[in-house]
C-alpha cells in the first residue's frame, strides 16, 4: 500500500551469511531502473535464505514414523517443470503401492 513495493531477489550461491550487501542493492536498483522510469527511493533492504534440499532433488513419499503423512516438496525451478510426472508418481505410491524412484523418495535421507 501507499505506493510502497518490494523488489528482489539476488543470488549469492555459497554465501551463507544473512547480511544485506551494497552489491545486492545496486544490482536490484539497476534492474529496476531498466523496468520503470518513475523516480523511486529505497527505504529498506532485507535478506533471506532460499531453502533447498541437499541434493537439489524433489522430496516425495512418507517416513517410516508417519505412514499417513505424505511429502511433496523441494521442487524448485526444475522440479516445478516435473510436477505432473511427480504427482503421478506420488499418486501411484499412495494408491497403488508402487515404489517411488529412489532419486526422489524422501527415505533417501533416512539413516
Amino acid at each position: 500500500g501507499d505506493d510502497t513495493y518490494k523488489v528482489g531477489a539476488t543470488f549469492a550461491h555459497g554465501d551463507k551469511k544473512l547480511n544485506t550487501t551494497e552489491k545486492g542493492k545496486e544490482e536490484l536498483v539497476a534492474a529496476l531502473k531498466k523496468l520503470i522510469t518513475v523516480p523511486f527511493e529505497v527505504i529498506n533492504q532485507e535478506v533471506g535464505m532460499r531453502p533447498t534440499v541437499k541434493d537439489r532433488r524433489p522430496l516425495l513419499g512418507n517416513t517410516s514414523e508417519n505412514k499417513n503423512v505424505y511429502f511433496y516438496n523441494g521442487l524448485g525451478t526444475r522440479g516445478l517443470l516435473m510436477a505432473p510426472l511427480l504427482s503421478e508418481y506420488l499418486y501411484d505410491f499412495m494408491e497403488k503401492d508402487v515404489e517411488l524412484p529412489s532419486e526422489i523418495d524422501i527415505k533417501r535421507f533416512a539413516n
